[in-house]
């Protein structure tokens, strides 16, 4: 009678307003005045299972799912999925919050930075020392120092600033050819110009 219906409970969390949250096998919940208010923010009403919960600067909180990363706003319960087509695997293990507001999460094969004001993803895999072979766990930001639970012990990790450049990369050419005909290399060290029908092209 109380709204709870789960009966597996991994997770609890009190954000800044006062809410306690309650991580079911099928629900979301908040506490409330002795109910338990359930949310599911899967559209086709499969079981909405959280992993994880940690709050961003401004109160949000962001949910690590078996369906992906969600961006909750306390004030009026409207939920927004943060997704990018670098990520394959959507089963969101844990989510932590770093000293800038920037959000940090894993999956089974990563672990992911993302910046919240330019929206910019960050991936960090095998090629970065990190065994994403392993078991990763749990995800939590202690100052400025990340540590990672895999693989039966703790790795940590300090970010420092990260910077993104906005140069575009340089491109070196090869080879280019116009309508089957190869273009000399000197031709290529000024603006090349073509003719309306020199329109394949092959680079």
């Amino acid at each position: 009678g109380s709204g709870l219906t789960d009966d597996y409970i991994q997770r609890l969390f009190a954000d800044s307003h006062g809410h306690i949250w309650l991580c079911g096998s099928n629900h979301l919940y908040m506490y409330q005045k002795d109910k338990f208010r359930p949310f599911n923010f899967n559209k086709d009403g499969r079981a909405f299972t959280v992993n994880d919960i940690a709050e961003l600067p401004d109160g949000d909180i962001m949910l690590a799912s078996n369906s992906g990363l969600f961006q909750l706003n306390v004030n009026n319960f409207t939920c927004k999925r943060i997704s990018s087509l670098l990520i394959d695997d959507n089963n969101i293990i844990s989510v932590s919050i770093d000293a800038n507001g920037d959000i940090w999460f894993i999956n089974a094969e990563h672990l992911i930075y993302y910046q919240v004001k330019n929206r910019h993803f960050t991936l960090f895999g095998h090629e970065d020392g990190l065994n994403t072979a392993s078991d990763l766990q749990m995800l939590r930001t202690v100052d400025k120092t990340l540590y990672l639970a895999a693989n039966g012990r703790v790795v940590s990790f300090s970010p420092g600033k990260r910077t993104n450049s906005e140069r575009p990369a340089y491109l070196y050419f090869r080879d280019i050819q116009v309508n089957d005909s190869t273009i000399a290399p000197a031709a290529l060290k000024k603006e090349l110009k073509l003719k309306y029908d020199q329109n394949r092209l092959n680079v």
